[in-house]
C-alpha cells in the first residue's frame, strides 16, 4: 500500500503512536526501498536510463552517504503466478520498453513501472518487503544499531513493527511516504507501546483487514477492526 492512495493502517489506527518531525533523526545506516525511490524520483530532464542513473538516482544515494555509515538499496522482482502478480494484473498493463542505458525513458513513467517485465530488468531480488528486514538485521549485527528505512509501503511499516523486538536494534525509524504525506515514524516507540505480543500479531491483523493481496470486509475498515481488537482481551 502506498500512503495517500489507499486506506493506511498507521494513519487510521496508530496515529496517536506515530511521530513526525521536520528534524532529520541521526542514524547509522539507511535501508532504501529501491522501487519506492524510483517511483518518487522523477526523470526531470533525463532522457535515457543512463542519464537517470547518473543525474538522479545515484546522486540521491551518494547524498545520503554523507550522513550515514552505510546505505543498502533493496529491490524486488516479480514472480509469475504469484498472488502479487494477480493483484498487479488488475491494475492494468503498462508500457513495455527494454531497460538499457541508451534507451529513452518513457514519458509516462508510472505506466512503465506497471509492467512486470520492466521491473524485472530494473532489479534482480525477490520481495523487498521482507528483504529490507534482512538488511536491517545484518546492519545491527555489524554494530549499526540506529537504522532508518526509506519507503512508502505500509507493508514494510507493519513488518518492521512486528520484528523490532527480534532484531536487536536500539532505534528503528521509517522515513515514510512522500510529498505532503512524508513523515518520520519511530518504529521502536510504536513496537514498545503496542507490546511484544500485539506487535508480533500485527501482520495477521493487517492482512485480515486488507493488504496488497487481500481485500477487506464490506463496510468494515481497519479503524473499526482495530478498535474491536483492542476491546477484546481474549484476542490480543
Amino acid at each position: 500500500m502506498i500512503l495517500g492512495t489507499k486506506t493506511d493502517l498507521l494513519s487510521q489506527c496508530l496515529e496517536p503512536l506515530t511521530t513526525s518531525t521536520g528534524d532529520v533523526p541521526e542514524v547509522d545506516v539507511l535501508v532504501i526501498d529501491g522501487a519506492a525511490i524510483v517511483n518518487m524520483l522523477k526523470p526531470s530532464t533525463s532522457r535515457t536510463f543512463d542519464n537517470y542513473a547518473d543525474l538522479i538516482f545515484c546522486p540521491y544515494i551518494r547524498k545520503h552517504l554523507e550522513t550515514v555509515a552505510r546505505v543498502d538499496v533493496v529491490w524486488d522482482a516479480y514472480i509469475d503466478n504469484s498472488l502479487k502478480a494477480a493483484t498487479r494484473s488488475k491494475r492494468g498493463k503498462g508500457i513495455r520498453r527494454r531497460v538499457q542505458g541508451k534507451n529513452k525513458i518513457p514519458q509516462n513513467l508510472q505506466s512503465f513501472l506497471r509492467d512486470d517485465d520492466n521491473k524485472k530488468e530494473l532489479c534482480s531480488h525477490k520481495d523487498a518487503d521482507t528483504r529490507i528486514m534482512v538488511h536491517v538485521s545484518d546492519a545491527v549485527k555489524h554494530g549499526l544499531k540506529r537504522v532508518m528505512i526509506r519507503t512508502a509501503d505500509t507493508d514494510v511499516a507493519v513488518i518492521a513493527v512486528s520484528l523490532f523486538h527480534e532484531i536487536g536494534a536500539d532505534e528503528l525509524r521509517l522515513a515514510f511516504g512522500s510529498g505532503k504525506s512524508f513523515r518520520y515514524i519511530s518504529i521502536h516507540d510504536l513496537s514498545n507501546a503496542l507490546g511484544i505480543e500485539i506487535s508480533h500479531r500485527l501482520p495477521v491483523f493487517h492482512a485480515f483487514t486488507r493488504c496488497d493481496t487481500v481485500s477487506s470486509f464490506a463496510g468494515k475498515g481497519k479503524k473499526t477492526a482495530w478498535e474491536t481488537w483492542m476491546a477484546f482481551e481474549d484476542v490480543k
